[in-house]
């Protein structure tokens, strides 16, 4: 804050200047008198400094120009002596710039040389990993090709190779696609095919001819054992026996035991015609068997029973052949064939039969006999299986290398 002078101040006429009354006034009037006395010795003071300051500067001036002259004279000398020192090493220079230049010269040349073949490496390092990264592209798009294809045509991969390794699985792949293979199951499926349409269809003619045979005298064996059962009554007996035939000779027989005796000659034909190289005899031994007039009904019954248990025989035969083969549909065929026949004959027969189908059999126990084996066969064979070791599959398990074949 501001100095606060308690004194009173007035103006002081000697001094022209407001002042403080009384003994401040005069002591602060002492002190600015020697304040001013002070100050003005020390403007003296600093003006002979000053002019002392300037003596010394000017002396040093003088100094330093006579350093100056002698200095430049020296650089002056110093100059001359470098001057020729720079051109004794301009000319060292240029001549090691030149051996430089060659050198350099060389070495670019060199460094260009080497540049190049490491151009023409990698350029050919270059096309090599395109060629290459082409190839691996078009095996991945035909690996990918190749199992879009594989999953379309129906393939399934055994559960052996779920877990192998990629060229595996192609090479499963690709034998599956394979021409033989794919031609195989076209056949195999078109046979199956015709196989359903017609199960006997690949039956040798000779047995097609025997089964056929077989089926027309069974047809008219079942009407002519129920005829005979119908008329059980007229043709057993011991006067039946001594009747009949002498009846059949004049022609005195009832239409029934007529028409019976007209059925046995047809049949015993039909057994003559279908026995190769029977002849006659055969004829006569069927009729013996099957004639409708004996002294025991069960004498008729056994000897139709045998004939037909005989013609039986061609059915069990072709079924025995057909489950060897695994065609299910034509043993299923037979089988209902066969029981159908069975239940068509009188059940007083039935007992006499050696050969008997067990019609309480399901032939549905066939059917899943054959796909157990089916199954078993597909879990040990496969494509895999046969396959050489390129990768080829051949038809039916050949391969044209080997030395048999």
């Amino acid at each position: 804050m501001a100095y606060f002078n308690p004194n009173r101040v007035a103006f002081n006429y000697n001094t022209n200047m407001i002042d403080a009354v009384g003994a401040v006034g005069r002591s602060l009037w002492d002190i600015y008198k020697t304040n001013v006395e002070k100050n003005q010795n020390q403007m003296k003071l600093d003006e002979q400094e000053r002019s002392n300051k300037a003596q010394e500067t000017h002396n040093a001036n003088v100094l330093n120009a006579t350093e100056a002259w002698r200095k430049t004279q020296q650089e002056n000398s110093e100059r001359e002596f470098k001057f020729k020192q720079e051109a004794d090493a301009r000319d060292y220079a240029l001549k090691q710039q030149q051996l430089n230049a060659q050198i350099q010269a060389q070495n670019e040349n060199r460094a260009f040389n080497q540049w190049y073949k490491n151009q023409i490496l990698q350029s050919q390092q270059n096309e090599n990993l395109r060629r290459q990264q082409e190839v691996q592209a078009k095996a991945a798009q035909e690996a990918l090709n190749r199992t879009m294809l594989f999953n379309q045509m129906g393939g399934v991969l055994p559960k052996e190779l779920e877990n192998a390794s990629p060229q595996v699985i192609s090479a499963y792949q690709e034998a599956f696609l394979n021409p033989n293979a794919v031609k195989m199951r076209e056949a195999e499926a078109k046979a199956a095919q015709e196989l359903q349409a017609n199960p006997l269809k690949n039956l040798p003619v000779g047995t097609q001819n025997r089964l056929n045979n077989a089926k027309t005298l069974l047809d008219r064996y079942v009407p002519y054992a129920n005829d005979l059962v119908a008329n059980e009554s007229q043709i057993s007996g011991g006067i039946d026996n001594l009747t009949a035939p002498l009846g059949k000779a004049l022609g005195l027989n009832s239409d029934a035991i007529a028409g019976l005796y007209a059925d046995a000659e047809a049949i015993a034909d039909m057994e003559r015609a279908y026995t190769k190289g029977g002849g006659n005899q055969a004829k006569i031994s069927a009729l013996k068997q099957i004639t409708p007039v004996n002294t025991l009904f069960s004498t008729t019954l056994s000897g139709v029973a045998s004939r037909i248990d005989n013609q039986l025989s061609a059915y069990n035969e072709v079924i025995k052949m057909l489950e060897a083969q695994g065609n299910y549909s034509g043993v299923k065929l037979l089988e209902e064939q066969k029981n159908e026949l069975i239940e068509r004959l009188p059940k007083e027969i039935t007992p006499f039969l050696q050969k008997r189908a067990d019609t309480g059999q399901k032939t549905s126990s066939v059917e899943e006999q054959f796909k157990k084996r089916a199954q078993q066969q597909t879990q040990t064979q496969s494509f895999h299986d046969q396959m050489d070791e390129n990768g080829g599959y051949y038809s039916g398990g050949i391969n044209p290398l080997d030395e048999d074949w």
